[in-house]
């Protein structure tokens, strides 16, 4: 496999940081907050379906923009070295919900 260009966590913080800019003593109290809620969001706890898990990130900002680059960044097929159908089909489910969430 190819190496990541950056990591999931790196993705996030970047989407994160980019979100909130400024940082004061009052943002900060309000961007850790935001951050909390977005964090347990993204969270996809076992038992829960993929896309249900995904739709539920659709009205938090944070989340939503954070998972939108996450999915854009595990579609892109050539950081893999052999494109299979396993990663095809996770290709199709990133789709989906790519189109859920920009819905």
């Amino acid at each position: 496999m190819a190496p990541k260009s950056k990591s999931n966590a790196a993705i996030k913080t970047i989407e994160f940081e980019e979100y909130f800019p400024e940082i004061t003593e009052n943002g900060k109290r309000y961007a850790q907050n935001a951050a909390t809620g977005a964090l347990a969001l993204l969270t996809h706890k076992d038992g829960v379906p993929y896309l249900e898990y995904v739709a539920r990130l659709k009205d938090n900002p944070v989340a939503r923009k954070v998972k939108l680059a996450d999915l854009r960044h595990n579609s892109d097929l050539s950081r893999l070295d052999e494109v299979d159908e396993k990663a095809k089909s996770r290709l199709e489910k990133y789709k989906a919900a790519i189109e859920l969430l920009e819905a």
